[in-house]
């Protein structure tokens, strides 16, 4: 169970093995899959770049790619019999680090070009070919305009879909007039899934990191799985790194609940496997209450009306409290 602690103590690195192989499957719920989508894109592309694969100079990222790792998420999110699946999916909500960006890249140019006063100014199309058809290819439009120098700006653009940013970067920069092009930069780090392949099998790297992570994390554990696509089966192999002890509510692993909570994302009630009633609290990301009371019938309902984010529900059973992470769509 989860358990309070008053400050940043000092952490140790230690590594644990626990292989469990349970039936999952690979079939996803409501929400299961949009909940995953650009996750598996994003370790889609991190596996292109790091097996330096053909298909890191296409701007589509290969949808076969993508469809192996998405399975293997849902198939990951499915293996409830998992502890250590609720320690990467309901309580510390591991999800990709958004680098390198999929949908964001800015160009730098001669804020004379025709065109660049064209996104300047919001209108597409611009009258140039090349940039035109770059733009429409790949759905972008222009998110804001920054001059810099005597002669030259940046302008920032951006796309509803996932691409390989990198490869239309490179599109740009062969442009006349232009001086650069690359993805939008992120800084700082934070949680991440890393995945590889090898015959029907797929291994995920959940990585949680925490303390100080716009300087770079102080603490970091990683959460192995292997998922067997031929049946969609569910290895937890182990996990290695810091303990998490600078999360205000640190995780016992060897102690977390087997309350299980559904759904999640949840849209207007939450169900929970408890028999008989218990009082409840929810609050949001801010720490403010926004439903409390004593449910009889394992549920909590009215919640449509909250806003889309992430919330904490609170349990208690006679002495007992045991804390949960949410998500509101």
């Amino acid at each position: 169970m989860k358990k309070f602690t008053s400050a940043l103590i000092c952490f140790a690195f230690y590594f644990t093995v626990n292989a469990q192989k349970v039936p999952s499957s690979c079939i996803p719920a409501d929400g299961v899959k949009a909940l995953y989508s650009r996750d598996a894109y994003q370790i889609a592309l991190n596996y292109i770049f790091a097996k330096n694969l053909d298909h890191k100079y296409e701007a589509v990222i290969h949808k076969s790619t993508v469809d192996t790792f998405l399975n293997a998420l849902i198939a990951v999110h499915n293996a409830t019999s998992l502890k250590a699946r609720d320690t990467v999916i309901s309580y510390l909500n591991v999800h990709t680090s958004p680098r390198p960006d999929m949908q964001r890249l800015k160009v730098g140019a001669n804020r004379s070009l025709d065109w660049m006063i064209k996104l300047r100014d919001n209108i597409i199309p611009t009258g140039d070919y090349q940039v035109d058809q770059l733009l429409s290819t790949y759905q972008l439009k222009p998110e804001f305009y920054f001059p810099y120098g005597a002669t030259h700006a940046y302008i920032y653009l951006i796309s509803d879909s996932n691409y390989n940013i990198e490869a239309i970067a490179n599109s740009f920069a062969l442009l006349s007039g232009v001086t650069d092009a690359h993805p939008r930069k992120w800084v700082g780090d934070g949680s991440n899934i890393v995945g590889a392949t090898a015959k029907d099998v797929v291994f995920l790297t959940y990585s949680y990191g925490c303390g100080d992570c716009e300087s770079g994390c102080l603490v970091r554990r990683n959460y192995d799985f292997k998922v067997y696509l031929t049946d969609c089966s569910v290895e937890y192999v182990g996990s290695q790194g810091d303990v998490l002890t600078c999360d205000p509510l640190s995780i016992n692993e060897e102690f977390i609940p087997k309350t299980i909570i559904a759904p999640s994302p949840f849209k207007d009630k939450i169900d929970i496997n408890i028999t008989g009633s218990f009082n409840y609290n929810l609050a949001n990301s801010l720490g403010q209450t926004m439903a409390f009371g004593v449910s009889q019938n394992s549920s909590i309902g009215g919640l449509q009306n909250l806003p889309p984010g992430i919330y904490f529900l609170y349990i208690t059973l006679g002495n007992t409290t045991t804390y949960h992470k949410l998500i509101k769509e």
